[in-house]
């Protein structure tokens, strides 16, 4: 059975993140975050020739295939990780992931509560709850900036003028 051979650096990595958490003195972090990042090179080595190997088994060919696919997030997060926490950079949220597994997620913020994670939808709906735009937002607009759009939309697609309209606070403006 062809399969595919690569070093295990888990319980390493695993020991110098908890040890990451708990060191307080940013110099101690700095040695820690490298040595951390050293470990991740590796891993992404590990892929990149994990990928790169002939295999014959059908089961090697798809865990390839997966592998080839997380290659480039990795090198991202590599990236994001080496600027931020090496290089001291701000990095903007269109260069970061939310999630390996759904590149679209974005991250939502709703006033002071917590962040979340997903996408942000915009609906208008009639009287009888019939949806007359969806709209899957990409980040996380204004809802003041959606308002218009909203409106012009309904009239474009249904050739009549909305009499009335309800909002949320987050609608609100002088020019809506």
């Amino acid at each position: 059975m062809d399969t595919l051979n690569f070093i295990d650096y888990m319980k390493s990595a695993k020991k110098t993140y908890y040890t990451i958490n708990m060191t307080k003195k940013e110099e101690k972090r700095y040695d820690l975050l490298s040595k951390q990042l050293i470990l991740f090179t590796k891993m992404i080595n590990q892929t990149s020739n994990a990928i790169k190997k002939k295999s014959t088994s059908l089961i090697a060919y798809f865990i390839q295939l997966e592998l080839t696919e997380l290659l480039p997030k990795m090198q991202q997060i590599y990236d994001i990780t080496y600027r931020k926490q090496i290089q001291g950079k701000e990095v903007p949220n269109e260069d970061k992931i939310f999630s390996i597994y759904e590149d679209h997620t974005d991250i939502i913020v709703k006033g002071q509560r917590e962040v979340l994670f997903g996408h942000k939808v915009n609906l208008a709906a009639g009287k009888s709850n019939l949806i007359l735009d969806c709209q899957i937002l990409k980040g996380n607009p204004s809802d003041k900036s959606l308002f218009q759009t909203t409106i012009d939309t309904v009239i474009s697609n249904y050739s009549i003028v909305p009499r009335d309209s309800t909002t949320d606070g987050g609608y609100a403006s002088l020019e809506n």
